[in-house]
C-alpha cells in the first residue's frame, strides 16, 4: 500500500501543472517537493515512503517465500516495476518539457503484453499507465499510439503458443480434465 500511495504521489507531480515549468531555474534555488506541498523543508518526507515500502518488500516473509519459489510473482514484479519505471521515466520527461524518445511507450507496452503473458494482475498498473502515456503523446501521436498497440500485440503473441503446445500432446496439459 506505501508503494502505491508512492507512486500516486510521484503520478500526481507528473500530471499537475508546475507553474515554474517556462523559467530557467537553477537546482540551488528550486524547492524541494515537501516545501511546496507540506510547506516544510523536510527531505525524509520525500525518501521516507519509499524507504518504508522497500524495508518492508526486503523484511516481508511472504515476498521472499514466494520468490524463492517457482512460481510466477516474482517475474510478475519484475514486469511491474519494469513498466513502472519506463513509464513514469518517460511521464517525467515530458513534464519536464523535453523530447523523450518514443520507446519509452512502445518499450511499456512491450514488456505490458509480455507481462500479461505470465500474470494478469498486471493490468491493475499497466492499463491506466499506458492510457496515461498515449494520452500525454504529442509527436508524431497517431504513429505512435499504433506502435504502442502493435508492441502490446507481440506481447500478447505468446498466447499463440498454447495450442502449439498443447496438440503437442504434453504429459500435462492443464485444461485436460482427465
Amino acid at each position: 500500500a506505501t508503494g502505491l500511495f508512492v507512486a500516486g504521489l510521484y503520478l500526481m507531480r507528473i500530471i499537475a501543472p508546475d507553474p515554474n515549468r517556462d523559467q530557467l531555474v537553477t537546482r540551488s534555488s528550486k524547492r524541494r517537493f515537501s516545501e511546496r506541498v507540506l510547506g516544510v523543508d523536510a527531505p525524509l518526507l520525500e525518501v521516507g515512503p519509499a524507504l518504508v515500502g522497500a524495508m518492508g518488500l526486503a523484511f516481508a516473509p511472504v515476498f521472499w517465500s514466494q520468490a524463492i519459489v517457482t512460481e510466477v510473482y516474482a517475474l510478475n514484479a519484475l514486469f511491474l516495476a519494469s513498466v513502472a519505471c519506463l513509464g513514469l521515466a518517460w511521464l517525467a520527461a515530458v513534464r519536464n518539457g523535453t523530447h523523450p524518445s518514443l520507446a519509452g511507450p512502445v518499450g511499456a507496452a512491450l514488456l505490458t503484453g509480455l507481462g500479461l503473458g505470465n500474470h494478469l494482475t498486471l493490468a491493475a498498473l499497466a492499463a491506466p499507465l499506458l492510457g496515461l502515456m498515449a494520452w500525454r503523446v504529442r509527436t508524431r501521436a497517431t504513429t505512435t499510439r499504433l506502435a504502442m498497440v502493435a508492441a502490446l500485440g507481440v506481447g500478447l503473441s505468446v498466447y499463440l503458443y498454447l495450442p502449439l503446445a498443447a496438440s503437442a500432446d504434453p504429459a500435462i496439459v492443464w485444461s485436460d480434465p482427465t
